[in-house]
């Protein structure tokens, strides 16, 4: 029954013992729910789309066997019953329910439930009854921009693998008790107006914490990250991080594979960063002073991206640069052996104006300096070659490192 026009599915207690499923997306006339006492077997219910939904029958939290219910974009809602007996329920969606400002109580036992979506509602607050879903592995509390905290029971979601913080501006500070969530892996609070992050150095096993926009950080906040030996992936974009020691503070972060520091006003990177030894991709887009990079990189390094970069004049020492010319491209060669020409990355400058489009042709040439004619871009998809150069037609800086075999990736 999905983009229905009925504005109530039954009347009234209705005896359906042998009714599953029901799916009433985008049925936008719907406004309220049934009174599902007649159907305690109900394991899925959809009602995801249907807008001008006010009113959510009570018994709908007394459905033992329900384990699936999507209310997302039901951004009528003001309100739900009390979960007191959904047992088995494992996925809830709420997703832009933008009239929900209270999120319900949960006053049984909610072990199943795995996965819950709050993702831009007006909840202000969680409550205290969340400690009771010890079996949730995710949390999406993006753009929820009315909260204002999070519970200090949020430490009892021993696990909680993903927690999604994204654009939850008012809240300013993480629960001090967080030991408890030994199983978080991914963490992101961009902006949010967080100022400390010495809570979350008991995640021993988180692998990516993503911070960026979060403008209010302390930069002694970043010395506790050096205690998160298995993060893979670090976003520091935008968090006005100046000229300093904290990337000394971090060196320690020896599984790092991926670091955007882009946005930030520091001038030059330190040679620590050689230090990372597993890192493959460094994002510096939009650092407008930063001036030098390092000597030295890690000789694990891929990709380097810095578009935009317009006060870089100085690059590490084994990378050689060739003079651009009025209608191409900037070429820096990292090869240091034409040996390893077959597994060492290519960093590539190309000038750029801005809101200027990515040329639709290219020229390459061979390593043996053989010049083909002009291609269109869409035909390095199919390009095999160790060693392609390409001449393009761009603006400011964009750099790119990539090993010849991703050229697919770039092209698309």
């Amino acid at each position: 029954m999905c983009f229905s026009h009925i504005k109530q599915l039954w009347r009234g207690k209705k005896g359906c013992s042998k009714l599953r499923f029901i799916n009433l997306s985008g049925s936008q006339y719907l406004m309220s729910t049934p009174d599902f006492t007649g159907v305690p077997d109900l394991l899925v219910l959809v009602l995801q789309g249907c807008t001008s939904l006010m009113e959510v029958h009570p018994s709908l939290g007394h459905l033992k066997k329900l384990c699936h219910l999507n209310m997302e974009y039901c951004k009528s809602i003001e309100s739900l019953p009390p979960f007191t007996t959904s047992e088995s329920l494992k996925y809830l969606k709420l997703s832009l329910c933008s009239g929900l400002k209270k999120f319900p109580e949960m006053e049984g036992n909610m072990k199943s439930l795995r996965e819950l979506y709050l993702d831009g509602t007006s909840i202000e607050e969680l409550p205290p009854s969340i400690e009771r879903l010890t079996g949730l592995t995710m949390l999406d509390l993006t753009d929820c921009k009315n909260l204002l905290h999070l519970p200090n029971t949020i430490g009892c979601l021993t696990s909680l693998k993903s927690l999604y913080l994204t654009g939850c501006s008012k809240i300013e500070e993480m629960p001090e008790n967080l030991n408890g969530m030994k199983c978080l892996e991914k963490l992101t609070i961009d902006g949010t107006s967080i100022r400390e992050l010495s809570s979350i150095v008991g995640m021993k096993n988180l692998k990516n914490l993503s911070c960026g926009r979060c403008k209010c950080l302390v930069s002694e906040s970043f010395k506790g990250l050096a205690l998160l030996s298995n993060l893979i992936e670090l976003d520091l974009s935008y968090c006005n991080l100046m000229d300093g020691a904290i990337l000394n503070d971090l060196s320690s972060l020896i599984s790092l594979e991926l670091l955007d520091l882009s946005g930030n006003c520091f001038v030059r990177l330190p040679e620590s960063i050689s230090q990372f030894s597993k890192l493959t991709t460094l994002i510096l887009s939009d650092c407008r002073q930063l001036q030098l990079l390092p000597k030295k990189l890690p000789l694990s390094l891929r990709d380097v991206f810095a578009q935009d970069c317009t006060s870089l004049t100085d690059y590490p020492n084994q990378i050689k640069v060739l003079n651009s010319w009025e209608s191409g491209v900037t070429i820096v060669n990292s090869l240091n052996s034409p040996a390893q020409v077959s597994e060492i990355s290519r960093m590539l400058i190309f000038p750029r104006n801005e809101g200027e489009s990515i040329a639709m042709r290219v020229t390459y040439e061979h390593a043996e300096g053989k010049q083909v004619d002009p291609l269109p871009l869409t035909t390095l998809q199919c390009l095999k070659e160790k060693e392609v150069v390409l001449s393009l037609s761009l603006s400011s800086f964009v750099f790119y490192v990539a090993v010849v075999r991703h050229y697919r990736t770039f092209c698309r």
